[in-house]
């Protein structure tokens, strides 16, 4: 987990405000700037937001010391981006934050969507290019 944010910086956030995209680099170096990514899509409504969320739950977990802090953040945040998902399935943003987190966690942690996620990846973004 400790490049997620870099990875999900320049993967994910392409034509994203930038200062979500900071709070996302910053997330994943120190436990403030998570704090200050989840206080900010605490708040809001959207579902990319509450997704963003999720992930600033997850991340938050890598900043944790406490075995069953760490769990508790990591529950909720995929919970956070699997509602997130649900509501807005046809969601590449959504998608790909999810297939990256899940690339850059431990696999004992049974989170895998990912043969999903990146054929439906691979199959829009194919489609986005047709257009």
């Amino acid at each position: 987990m400790k490049y997620i944010i870099f990875i999900l910086a320049h993967s994910v956030l392409f034509g994203q405000n930038i200062s979500h995209k900071k709070l996302l680099q910053r997330a994943s170096i120190n436990s403030e700037s998570c704090d200050s990514l989840i206080r900010y899509f605490n708040n809001q409504n959207t579902s990319i937001e509450k997704g963003y969320l999720g992930a600033g739950l997850m991340i938050k977990a890598k900043h944790e010391k406490k075995l069953h802090a760490k769990w508790q953040y990591f529950k909720r945040g995929k919970a956070k981006l699997e509602d997130a998902i649900k509501t807005e399935p046809n969601s590449i943003e959504l998608r790909k934050i999810r297939n990256h987190i899940q690339n850059n966690i431990p696999r004992f942690l049974n989170y895998n969507n990912r043969k999903e996620d990146e054929f439906f990846i691979k199959k829009n973004n194919n489609t986005e290019k047709k257009r």
